[in-house]
């Protein structure tokens, strides 16, 4: 390391995907960078790109400790895919719904199998009562 950044060299993207960044680049960035009001370096607004960063940081920071909270842990990075992350938070609320039912219908178990056995002794006994009568 010579004090510079480690860049690590960009993925290949299709012409779609470019398409895409070049359009969101032009929308959303570009306005950013070309602000008026502000001293431009190199024509570009530093000052509105360090705030616009500073926002996308939080954000993406907030938004990985939700997908984190409702995925049971299972994913953590902002960038999946939106129907990945309700995917997966869905399977949570079900799993969270079953075992919340399974706790519920425990002591209902243990109530209904106390009542079978409590019925077959009487049955038991009734049985018992008839096979005696009938001997006398």
């Amino acid at each position: 390391m010579n004090g510079q950044p480690d860049f690590q060299p960009l993925k290949e993207i299709t012409q779609q995907e470019q398409a895409e960044v070049d359009r969101e680049f032009r929308e959303f960035w570009l306005p950013i960078i070309q602000e008026r009001n502000a001293t431009p370096i190199l024509g570009m607004n530093l000052e509105a790109i360090k705030r616009e960063l500073t926002d996308w940081s939080h954000c993406i920071h907030e938004v990985s400790k939700v997908y984190c909270r409702v995925t049971g842990n299972r994913m953590s990075k902002p960038n999946y895919i939106a129907e990945e992350v309700i995917f997966e938070y869905e399977r949570e609320l079900e799993r969270a719904i079953d075992e919340a039912t399974a706790d519920a219908i425990a002591p209902m178990t243990d109530e209904i199998q106390d009542l079978k056995d409590k019925v077959r002794r009487l049955q038991k006994q009734l049985r018992t009562r008839r096979a005696n009568k009938r001997k006398k």
